[in-house]
């Protein structure tokens, strides 16, 4: 569709049919990349957020930056620097008016490993103390109408959130420090019409990272531990009712992942989601997409790239 040169760390948005990314690397004029003598290719000290329509394929840069995230709405685009300001954005590129800044002590949530790029939630915009995983950080909801911070416990990572269209208030999955330090990492997904949680536990362990909210919230993909291939993590989907809280392992799909963390996409209909995991190192067995059936676990494989030595990375959207 176009030649993106986007950051792997900072995932993708779409928004009003349009897709947005982090250009981090340095690029010739005739779009190959700028590499080093051996091989290795440069990345750009400045990075820039970039927008595109999947229809002509013509991206275009929007503004230096290093996170890009959509409006709780999806009208609009903000554009992150040093995890402490946020400029907003129409989606056509140009600017919406306003510069945010974070209050003291809090940061904006690094894009690396958080493949559910939607920290924008409909009490505020999601928070952390430290903006990587470190123990004794604190996770909490900033609303930029009032400059005030809510708090909601400590936290390692968090997984997804989720806002239904006009919403007042959101499900955010997340877990907790412990997560850091224990062989047991729960889950926890909080309600922030009253900021009551329910814990989910895993059923081999502790989850990776990475997920998302079906289209009407009811359920969440996640991934549970299924132990280690060739020293990395491998993946097993699993199924959260968000309203009860039960859980159910998708035997049908266990894919490698490299990093403990793996994405995930729900179709329109909520009832089918897509997922795929990386090739084995020193494996002859091609990567593993999945398009999987959520009411009777029944997973098509199929591939994404054809070329079997290229996978998907941690980031993938749907534009409806």
């Amino acid at each position: 569709v176009a030649q993106a040169d986007a950051d792997p760390n900072a995932p993708l948005v779409t928004a009003g049919g349009r897709v947005f990314w982090v250009r981090s690397q340095l690029t010739n004029p005739d779009g190959s990349q700028v590499t080093n003598p051996n091989g290795s290719v440069l990345s750009n000290p400045n990075p820039e957020v970039f927008g595109s329509d999947p229809a002509t394929g013509q991206a275009e840069p929007i503004a230096p930056g290093t996170q890009v995230m959509a409006s709780v709405n999806r009208t609009f685009i903000y554009v992150e620097t040093n995890y402490k300001h946020l400029t907003e954005y129409w989606l056509d590129g140009s600017p919406k008016g306003r510069t945010l800044t974070v209050p003291d002590g809090w940061f904006l949530l690094n894009p690396d490993l958080n493949t559910d790029p939607t920290p924008v939630v409909a009490n505020g915009i999601v928070v952390a103390t430290w903006p990587v995983p470190k123990q004794n950080r604190t996770l909490g909801i900033w609303s930029p109408s009032t400059g005030r911070v809510r708090t909601l416990g400590k936290v390692w990572q968090v997984t997804a959130t989720y806002t239904a269209p006009g919403a007042r208030s959101s499900l955010v999955a997340w877990n907790p420090a412990s997560c850091g330090t224990s062989e047991s990492c729960t889950l926890k997904i909080t309600n922030t019409a009253n900021y009551s949680s329910r814990v989910v536990a895993s059923p081999t362990g502790h989850f990776l990272w990475g997920g998302a909210f079906s289209p009407d919230g009811r359920l969440l993909a996640v991934f549970a531990n299924a132990g280690d291939t060739h020293g990395d993590p491998t993946a097993q989907l699993a199924i959260v009712n968000t309203q009860s809280g039960s859980l159910k392992l998708v035997s049908g799909v266990s894919v490698y992942v490299g990093e403990s963390v793996h994405w995930a996409q729900w179709l329109p209909d909520g009832r089918h989601l897509i997922t795929g995991g990386l090739t084995p190192f020193g494996s002859t067995v091609p990567a593993l997409d999945a398009l999987v059936d959520s009411q009777t676990d029944q997973a098509s494989p199929f591939r994404f790239v054809a070329d079997r030595n290229q996978d998907l990375d941690i980031s993938s959207v749907v534009v409806p």
